[in-house]
């Protein structure tokens, strides 16, 4: 952020004004916002009184409470509008109703967002701090434009000091040159000599003063002006043919102040841009990790008790599997067929029950040194590969071992590899690579698939909750994978084109120099 914009947010303070009669609500919004300490917090609990206060503390935003006793927020939003002191303060109205037709009431009122009480301490702010950014901003710009609407009418006037001095050159502040036609120089007023002392009468004029040809070319006298730059300076310079006589009178016009103070709004300008970019993204970030948290929160309501309810049954069908497969060890080829795809459907039922309990229920990880390519090539042989995929392995024997939860990072590696498989279901190339990074001590374990890839549109919302590209499954796998990565002290990350295959990478703390081993 240049200094100007950084200047203009000390003149524009965020501040937060609430409207609400029930004080008990302003306690928990303050509550929320006691460590932002770029936003000030003031609370109203007369509607009455809303409009002379909001003259008084001049807040960015307000939060309006949508039924009050006094005057009900609607009416009180139409005030705020109708008043030339309020009418473009940004208003969020708050209320325990979720009804769409009452959010169009709100927006038809001139509300400009809309909350439903009392709302997640990461979406409040975020909220606040964008409308504030944004009207903060229009601020910004309208100081800017009455500053440069001053700066024109100075330059009016001073044009208007210019033509009554046009006749009289030597009381002209400004440089006033006499050229003609043969291009010598025939006068030069006393401010010319200060600022070009190096220019002399009887002289040919440089380059500097301009063509003179065009200004009399086969004689059509024109006038001519353009900006010229001599040094740190620049000028306004005016080719002006005098009528009647076979010579031009050039003026010359300091105007660096203007030129440095349009340069200086049109970076502000671009300041301000980027800052009204930087705060719709952390909002719609702050959106994404919301809907991410209410969806495991639903998940974690009913995980438990679908959990017991659905290992129970499960645990007695593998059972019975192994008592038929026991007691039928003479059967026929179908006879076992069909028991042990009834073995591997109770498998994958485990694996689905598993994640669901995972993705909200993140055991603390044991840590401890595991060695990499001994973790990879457990997990691999207790996961069946397809004969129509080749697995290529590059693991370095020189890698250090990895400070983590062996069982939930094979648990990772699984997820990975059983979707990269899946990815390819008339077989493929399966690529899996260990590198060390020595600058922040992690190694990072990729996963490449040979399948269709992954779109664009889709990538993004890969690790939410529930969303699952797959005629089978409930899109918990990668949340798994998210989750007990994390709680490894790692990070995961994709890359992936249309018809390019996918990249998953897992990037892990490695085992340091000075950490103390177990024996």
């Amino acid at each position: 952020m240049n200094d100007a914009v950084a200047s203009r947010q000390t003149e524009h303070p965020f501040m937060v004004m609430l409207v609400d009669d029930q004080p008990f609500v302003a306690e928990l919004l303050q509550r929320q916002l006691i460590l932002e300490k770029d936003i000030n917090f003031h609370y109203c609990q007369h509607a009455s009184q809303a409009i002379s206060t909001a003259e008084k503390i001049g807040p960015t935003v307000v939060l309006l409470d949508f039924t009050m006793p006094e005057i009900d927020g609607l009416t009180l939003c139409y005030f705020f509008r109708a008043h030339p002191a309020t009418r473009d303060i940004p208003i969020i109205m708050l209320s325990s109703n979720d009804d769409p037709a009452t959010k169009a009431e709100a927006f038809g009122a001139g509300a400009n967002d809309y909350l439903v009480k009392l709302p997640d301490s990461v979406e409040l702010i975020a909220r606040l701090r964008y409308h504030s950014a944004a009207y903060t901003a229009k601020l910004q710009r309208d100081d800017a434009y009455r500053a440069l609407r001053a700066s024109q009418m100075k330059l009016e006037e001073l044009n208007m000091q210019l033509l009554k001095l046009a006749s009289f050159p030597k009381m002209d502040p400004n440089p006033v040159i006499e050229v003609n036609a043969a291009g010598i120089i025939t006068y030069l007023n006393p401010a010319a000599g200060r600022f070009f002392p190096e220019l002399t009468t009887s002289a040919p004029a440089p380059g500097m003063l301009g063509d003179i040809s065009v200004a009399m070319k086969n004689g059509e006298r024109q006038e001519v002006t353009r900006e010229v730059v001599v040094g740190d300076v620049t000028f306004e310079q005016q080719l002006f043919p005098v009528p009647g006589c076979d010579f031009l009178r050039i003026y010359m016009r300091d105007i660096t102040g203007r030129k440095r103070a349009e340069e200086k709004i049109r970076q502000m300008n671009e300041g301000l841009e980027t800052l009204v970019q930087e705060r719709t993204q952390q909002l719609l970030d702050a959106q994404e990790e919301l809907v991410r948290k209410e969806k495991l929160s639903v998940l974690g309501q009913v995980a438990g008790s679908v959990g017991h309810e659905l290992r129970n049954p499960l645990g007695v069908m593998n059972n019975a599997v192994y008592f038929l497969k026991t007691v039928l060890s003479d059967a026929d080829d179908t006879t076992r067929e069909y028991l042990n795809i009834i073995r591997d459907e109770i498998a994958c039922s485990e694996r689905i029950v598993s994640d669901l309990l995972d993705s909200v229920r993140t055991t603390p990880p044991h840590t401890e040194p595991v060695g990499v390519k001994e973790m990879i090539e457990q997990t691999l042989h207790r996961y069946t590969i397809p004969s129509s995929v080749t697995v290529k392995l590059d693991l370095p024997d020189a890698l250090p071992p990895l400070r983590v939860d062996a069982m939930q990072i094979q648990q990772v590696l699984r997820n990975l590899i059983s979707n990269g498989v899946e990815a390819m279901p008339d077989g493929g190339t399966l690529e899996i690579r260990a590198v060390e990074n020595n600058q922040d001590g992690t190694v990072a374990v990729s996963v490449r698939d040979s399948g269709a890839g992954i779109s664009a549109e889709i990538l993004p919302k890969l690790f939410q909750p529930l969303f699952t590209t797959k005629a089978s499954g409930i899109g918990l796998g990668l949340v798994v994978v998210k989750n007990l990565t994390q709680a490894n002290g790692g990070k995961v990350e994709v890359a992936s084109e249309a018809g390019k295959g996918a990249l998953f990478t897992v990037t892990l703390p490695a085992v340091q120099d000075n950490d103390e081993h177990d024996a």
